[in-house]
Protein backbone atom coordinates (compact mmCIF):
# COMPACT_ATOMS: atom_id res chain seq x y z
CA UNK A 1 0.00 0.00 0.00
CA UNK A 2 1.68 3.63 -0.83
CA UNK A 3 1.25 6.12 1.73
CA UNK A 4 3.38 8.58 4.18
CA UNK A 5 5.14 7.65 7.33
CA UNK A 6 3.23 9.79 10.01
CA UNK A 7 4.75 8.76 13.34
CA UNK A 8 7.78 6.27 14.48
CA UNK A 9 6.95 4.84 17.27
CA UNK A 10 9.95 2.87 18.26
CA UNK A 11 13.84 3.11 18.28
CA UNK A 12 16.70 1.15 16.61
CA UNK A 13 17.78 -1.05 20.09
CA UNK A 14 14.08 -1.19 21.51
CA UNK A 15 12.95 -4.55 21.71
CA UNK A 16 9.17 -4.87 20.47
CA UNK A 17 6.51 -8.03 21.13
CA UNK A 18 4.60 -9.41 18.05
CA UNK A 19 1.65 -6.84 16.92
CA UNK A 20 3.58 -3.97 18.75
CA UNK A 21 3.25 -1.15 17.38
CA UNK A 22 5.64 0.19 15.28
CA UNK A 23 4.88 3.36 13.17
CA UNK A 24 2.14 5.03 11.82
CA UNK A 25 1.49 5.25 8.19
CA UNK A 26 -0.80 7.71 5.87
CA UNK A 27 -2.89 5.55 3.31
CA UNK A 28 -5.66 6.91 1.05
CA UNK A 29 -6.39 9.14 3.94
CA UNK A 30 -6.59 6.56 6.85
CA UNK A 31 -3.48 6.18 9.68
CA UNK A 32 -2.67 2.70 9.00
CA UNK A 33 -0.79 1.27 12.62
CA UNK A 34 2.05 -1.14 11.36
CA UNK A 35 2.78 -3.78 13.67
CA UNK A 36 5.75 -6.01 14.21
CA UNK A 37 5.26 -9.33 12.65
CA UNK A 38 7.27 -10.96 15.04
CA UNK A 39 9.08 -10.66 18.53
CA UNK A 40 12.75 -9.13 18.34
CA UNK A 41 14.93 -5.99 19.10
CA UNK A 42 15.07 -3.36 16.16
CA UNK A 43 18.20 -3.67 14.18
CA UNK A 44 17.05 -0.56 11.53
CA UNK A 45 14.30 1.82 10.53
CA UNK A 46 14.77 2.17 6.80
CA UNK A 47 12.35 5.24 6.76
CA UNK A 48 11.51 8.81 8.34
CA UNK A 49 8.66 10.68 9.11
CA UNK A 50 7.44 12.65 5.96
CA UNK A 51 8.56 10.11 3.99
CA UNK A 52 6.44 8.83 0.82
CA UNK A 53 6.70 4.84 0.64
CA UNK A 54 5.23 2.19 -1.60
CA UNK A 55 4.43 -1.28 -1.09
CA UNK A 56 8.04 -2.94 -1.58
CA UNK A 57 9.39 -0.49 0.85
CA UNK A 58 10.84 -2.34 3.82
CA UNK A 59 10.37 -0.43 6.54
CA UNK A 60 11.53 -1.79 9.70
CA UNK A 61 14.61 -4.68 10.13
CA UNK A 62 13.74 -6.80 13.73
CA UNK A 63 15.78 -9.48 14.65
Amino acid sequence: MEGKILRIIRQVGERVEEDGLLLVLDAMKMEIEVVAPVTGTINEIHVSEGQNVDSDTTLVTID
